[in-house]
């Protein structure tokens, strides 16, 4: 009996219907918003100082932080496989965050971009850019061990990029659709909303990055409401 993994890859109208397939439709529907946010952090490994290190910590500590507590509101939050390494990466991001002080950076507080749980398949998109993000980190700690960043940059903290060596990648959160039915999955409206989640989550990293490119807020008498 074929498995639910083969299952998926069985469709043969040419719709999206296998993990690589999905993957695909995920990375070509998000690549200008990638591109756009690696550009940001463009030669950052190089640096002589830790400055770049410091806003990309913050943006994912922040973005971590609303988007992590979204997927374990969600479905995916039954197979914990596929949400512990994301819990994991908050913790070690958290503890970056501390180490480096990057509240004198002005790293913006938690604000989720929707209270409401996703579904799931908005909940893998957003996934997939979490885990992407910890993929650009596996390639980046490689680097900056080439380098011997650590002693380059004493005063940085690298746990973030460490946990991510320990990832099992985007395949834990495939494996979540592996018994679904492949027409289902292949449904426009399904792919529509894995693309929604991913972009979304994409949205959400840039307006982040940008809160902290613009430096500390002024103190006020009251707390932000959550950002739209």
């Amino acid at each position: 009996m074929p498995s639910a993994q083969t299952s998926i890859e069985a469709a043969t109208d040419g719709r999206l219907t296998g993990p690589a397939a999905l993957r695909a439709h995920l990375r070509e529907g998000t690549r200008a918003a990638h591109e756009a946010l690696d550009a940001r952090f463009s030669g950052m490994t190089e640096e002589a100082g830790p400055e770049s290190y410091r806003r990309f910590v913050a943006m994912n500590a922040a973005a971590f932080a609303d988007l992590v507590p979204r997927l374990l509101a969600s479905a995916l939050a039954a197979r914990p496989e596929a949400v512990a390494p994301l819990v994991a990466s908050l913790a070690a991001l958290e503890a970056d965050r501390a180490a480096m002080d990057l509240d004198a950076l002005g790293a913006p507080e938690a604000s989720a971009p929707a209270s409401a749980a996703p579904g799931l398949d908005e909940a893998v998109g957003i996934a997939y850019v979490l885990e992407g993000s910890k993929l650009g980190a596996r390639y980046m700690h490689r680097r900056l061990l080439q380098r011997r960043a650590a002693e380059l940059w004493p005063e940085a903290s690298f746990r973030y990029l460490a946990d991510a060596d320990a990832s099992a990648g985007f395949s834990a959160y495939l494996s979540v659709l592996a018994g679904a039915d492949p027409d289902d999955l292949a449904a426009p409206a399904r792919q529509d909303a894995r693309l929604a989640g991913a972009e979304a989550a994409f949205r959400h990293f840039g307006a982040v990055l940008d809160r902290i490119d613009a430096g500390p807020a002024p103190a006020k008498g009251h707390c932000h409401g959550i950002a739209p």
